[in-house]
């Protein structure tokens, strides 16, 4: 199953072009952001964001500010690290849906914190076009992954 119904040769190798630009983008992005939790300024630029969320509030009680930042570092860095992976498509669509989650949890953000400036309005926001991108993604290997198995691993939805 290919998601463009062409048999034109340039534009299915634009489209691959495209979906492959867009995850490594997605990937390299959280690589960075996922580093970036490991250090001082980080965790306290994102303490007033997780401090008020309902649902991750409670780390605090029991870890340090840095150790929260590092934990939320631990898993983008790993959630990206197996969107990325290419040799079991299980991998890859977990990441992805790690990656989609990681992106609610951002983007609910913008209704639990209170008194949330311009800025981070506008840095948190972006993250709409990333959710799409990873779900694109996790879609695409899911229905790929589908295929090979009901084909056998040397069928084309492999590649």
């Amino acid at each position: 199953m290919h998601p463009l119904h062409t048999s034109c040769p340039t534009t299915l190798r634009f489209e691959r072009f495209a979906y492959h630009f867009a995850l490594y983008s997605v990937v390299c992005i959280f690589l960075g952001y996922g580093a970036y939790k490991f250090t001082a300024r980080e965790a306290t630029a994102i303490f007033p964001l997780v401090s008020h969320h309902p649902l991750l509030s409670w780390l605090y009680f029991i870890f340090s500010k840095q150790s929260v930042s590092n934990l939320i570092g631990i898993f983008e860095l790993s959630a990206a690290l197996a969107m990325a992976y290419t040799g079991n498509w299980r991998v890859r669509f977990a990441g992805s849906l790690g990656v989609a989650l990681t992106l609610v949890v951002t983007l609910s953000f913008l209704v639990t914190t209170p008194d949330l400036r311009s800025g981070t309005f506008g840095f948190l926001i972006k993250d709409l076009a990333l959710l799409g991108i990873a779900l694109i993604v996790a879609a695409r290997t899911l229905a790929l992954g589908h295929e090979q198995e009901a084909h056998g691993p040397w069928h084309p939805a492999r590649k």
